[in-house]
Formats: C-alpha cells, sequence, structure tokens
C-alpha cells in the first residue's frame, strides 16, 4: 500500500475514485463511460457516528459500486497551515503544524506541494480515517479539499494587470486568498455563517493589501446562501465584484451541471 503525502504535483490525475470528506459531508466521484465524463455521488452520513466509520459502511454498500477501486485520490477539509516551499523543512512538519493549529496532536500531519504557487500546505489526517484508506485502497493520494482550486484561481490572476481577491465558501468556511504571479500573496480560512461576517473578513482583508476599491477585483465562488446580500454590502466600498461560475469557467461541461458538486471537485477533476 502507498499513501503519498509529499512530493508530488497535485495537478497530476489518474483514473481514481476521488473520495471528498467535508465537513460533516462525504461525496465520491469517478470516471465513467457516458457522456457526463464522470458520476459524483453524495453521501448521507450518520451524524451519531465517526466520518471514519460513514466511510467504512459507504465502501460496504454495493449499491454505490466502490469496493472495485483500488486507486483512490482523498480531497480532506482540514486546517491548513501554508508554508513557502523554500522555507518548508519535512522532519519538522508536525512541530509546526502543532504549533500553528491548537488540538490535532492525535492526528496525522501531512503535506502537499503545491509547485504552481510556491507554497506547501501542511494539514492533518484523522488516523481513524487512514486506518479505513489503507485497509481498503492500493494506491492513495491525499490533498487539502482546496489544493487544486488554489492552483486554478492562481492561473485565473494572471489575466489582466489589476489585483484580485478571491473568495470561496464551503463547509461553513470562507477561504481567502490573493496572488502575485506565482505565489500567494494572502491565504486564510474564516467561518462565516451570514454575510455582514464574511463582509467583515473580506473588507479587512481588502484593507490589509491596500487594494484599491475602484480598479480591483473580488471574485466570489462556492454556495453561499446570503451570496445577494453580501454582494449588496461589498458593493457599498468596492467597484468591481464577480461571481465565478464554474459551467462557464469550464464550458459547461456536464460534471459542472450536475446538482452539488463542490467547486473544489470540480477543479480537481478537470484540471
Amino acid at each position: 500500500m502507498t499513501m503519498q503525502e509529499t512530493g508530488n504535483n497535485i495537478s497530476q490525475q489518474e483514473h481514481r475514485l476521488m473520495i471528498r470528506v467535508g465537513h460533516g459531508s462525504l461525496a465520491f466521484a469517478y470516471r465513467n463511460g457516458d457522456g457526463a465524463g464522470f458520476s459524483f455521488v453524495p453521501y448521507a452520513i450518520n451524524g451519531g457516528i465517526s466520518m471514519a466509520a460513514n466511510l467504512r459502511e459507504a465502501l460496504r454498500d454495493d449499491t454505490l459500486r466502490l469496493a472495485k477501486w483500488r486507486k483512490v485520490q482523498v480531497l480532506l477539509d482540514s486546517p491548513v497551515v501554508m508554508v513557502p516551499i523554500d522555507e518548508y523543512d519535512e522532519h519538522s512538519k508536525e512541530l509546526l503544524y502543532n504549533y500553528t493549529v491548537m488540538g490535532q496532536e492525535n492526528n496525522a500531519v501531512l503535506a502537499t506541494i503545491l509547485p504552481q504557487v510556491n507554497a506547501v500546505a501542511l494539514y492533518s489526517l484523522n488516523k481513524d480515517l487512514r486506518l479505513v484508506l489503507t485497509d481498503n485502497f492500493s494506491d492513495i493520494k491525499v490533498h487539502p479539499v482546496c489544493g487544486a482550486t488554489w492552483q486554478y484561481l492562481q492561473r485565473r490572476s494572471m489575466a489582466g494587470n489589476n489585483e484580485k481577491l478571491y473568495c470561496y465558501f464551503h463547509d461553513g468556511k470562507m477561504e481567502l486568498c490573493s496572488f502575485r504571479k506565482n505565489r500567494f500573496r494572502f491565504s486564510n480560512t474564516f467561518e462565516v455563517a451570514h454575510a455582514n461576517d464574511a463582509a467583515y473578513f473580506i473588507l479587512s482583508v481588502w484593507n490589509q493589501l491596500a487594494m484599491n476599491e475602484k480598479k480591483d477585483d473580488i471574485y466570489l465562488c462556492g454556495e453561499f446562501k446570503e451570496r445577494d446580500a453580501l454582494i449588496e454590502e461589498l458593493h457599498r466600498f468596492v467597484a468591481n465584484i464577480y461571481k465565478i461560475k464554474a459551467s462557464s469557467d469550464f464550458n459547461r461541461h456536464p460534471l459542472t451541471l450536475q446538482e452539488g458538486v463542490p467547486f473544489d471537485m470540480v477543479t480537481a477533476l478537470l484540471k
């Protein structure tokens, strides 16, 4: 069994079962032979048991037809510590991560190299969840849930001369990131439930980065129930606010037209 935690370019994609382990959610995707190219399978989790137990039950469910897969790519939603690639020391990753993020001491610390943005993402994997993966798959690649999305947004940011602040909503959180050429200018995550909370964090980062309210841009992607209210609030201070739609960015690929597919899975599958 191989679990590749470090060193691979996340842009490399093979025919694998994709498992997205979100905050209280579980979903699968894989290549198929029909016109859509991919099947997306959300799984209704049992909140009374652990995510590891939910995954084990899903893999045993004959109706989902997941048992045939031996190679897997896991998108994992856990706290991330971003390290510049030229400052990364693999031998100190556990110390750095556990010093920065509290309450993760009993989890395995993984690292994914993001060469396109010259960074290494450190994140944690529950050890029971890792055991389920190693019990069921012979070849395992694990990445942070936003790994492909960060690199996709970085490529997108190269168009034009204005600065761009990206806001990706998923799993009750908002990922904020901005880039200068091939490096992160800013990256952080905020828990948000309402438009006012999101607007506060976005505008705080906007001011911190000294962005221009008339020339620079804010881009919103992902699912957020109060998006219209957020846009209205942001327009009080910033002129250019845009919505990223996966169907537009990926030429209406059938995967982007399926209901409920997270933007991060789209970028990971279609990159």
